[in-house]
């Protein structure tokens, strides 16, 4: 599915509508939804486009992945192009290892897309690591309230 930086302005912007009519405008859900169509419009002011670039190497018993760019509404496919890879190769796989340290941008799309990778390790054996988690990234995981689940990979896996 590839989407526009137009089409995904306007769906970021329909659901700040729908938030800020459920939510106080002050709410951390309205004000998070604010600040990521304030991103989106940046891109879209810069003409910035919005890549990701993923990479994955199975040493022995531990992949390796490695995310650079923007993991966000437009750029989500590749990630979930790379479980549909991955998948077939786990059965043998001890660790994983998530090295964000060149994640320069996320939105909530994005660590949907994230969680959904990890969801696919539930039941096996696996530990995930996420390395090198930036500010921004952790600014972002912290505005949806989800960063101490996200910290609790590190100390328990899957």
């Amino acid at each position: 599915m590839i989407i526009s930086l137009s089409q995904a302005i306007e769906r970021k912007r329909k659901e700040l509508l729908n938030s800020a009519h459920h939510h106080e405008l002050i709410s951390d859900e309205v004000l998070s939804c604010s600040r990521q169509l304030d991103d989106l419009v940046t891109l879209y002011l810069h003409k910035k486009e919005s890549f990701l670039h993923v990479s994955a190497e199975k040493i022995h018993t531990t992949i390796h992945v490695h995310l650079e760019g923007h993991l966000n509404i437009l750029t989500a496919d590749e990630l979930y192009g790379l479980m549909t890879n991955l998948l077939p190769s786990i059965e043998n796989v001890h660790d994983i290892t998530i090295d964000l340290s060149q994640l320069e941008f996320t939105d909530s799309s994005g660590i949907g897309a994230f969680f959904q990778f990890i969801s696919q390790t539930i039941g096996k054996t696996i530990h995930i690591s996420a390395l090198n988690v930036n500010k921004s990234v952790s600014m972002a995981l912290e505005t949806l309230e989800i960063y101490e689940n996200f910290c609790e990979l590190n100390r328990t896996g899957s």
